[in-house]
């Protein structure tokens, strides 16, 4: 007899703790998402392009889109030219915001002065195994 009714205390079950954590559950994934692109955001304006749209993919939810980007991110980071390319740009952003801040600029002169007072590296210093 109560074999009868047990699909349907079952199914009953599961629609309470769907009704229950589902929406919690999907409030962490949105959360999650949101992240990412907050992060894709602040990556981009730091001048790198390879990683937000990674995080772009993933953010959607396109997980195609964010394997193949992952697999091209890969052979940027493991190329030397291209990753070396990738971190130019970076790298430039960021001098640029230090060179137009009074305070950061002078910080980075100090920092420049101490490499000149240090000497050029040579061939053979920047060769040599430190170890």
């Amino acid at each position: 007899m109560i074999e009868q009714y047990l699909p349907y205390a079952l199914a009953a079950g599961g629609g309470f703790l769907a009704l229950k954590f589902g929406p919690k559950i999907s409030q962490r994934i949105d959360d999650r998402h949101m992240a990412a692109l907050n992060v894709a955001a602040v990556l981009r304006a730091k001048g790198l392009s390879s990683v937000p749209k990674s995080l772009e993919y993933y953010a959607t939810g396109d997980l195609s889109g964010f394997a193949q980007s992952l697999k091209a991110l890969a052979g940027i980071l493991l190329n030397p030219q291209t990753a070396d390319a990738e971190f130019e740009n970076v790298f430039d952003k960021a001098l640029m915001e230090k060179l137009t801040d009074p305070t950061k600029r002078k910080a980075l002169m100090e920092k420049i002065s101490v490499i000149g007072t240090l000497g050029a590296p040579t061939s053979d210093s920047v060769s040599a195994d430190p170890a």
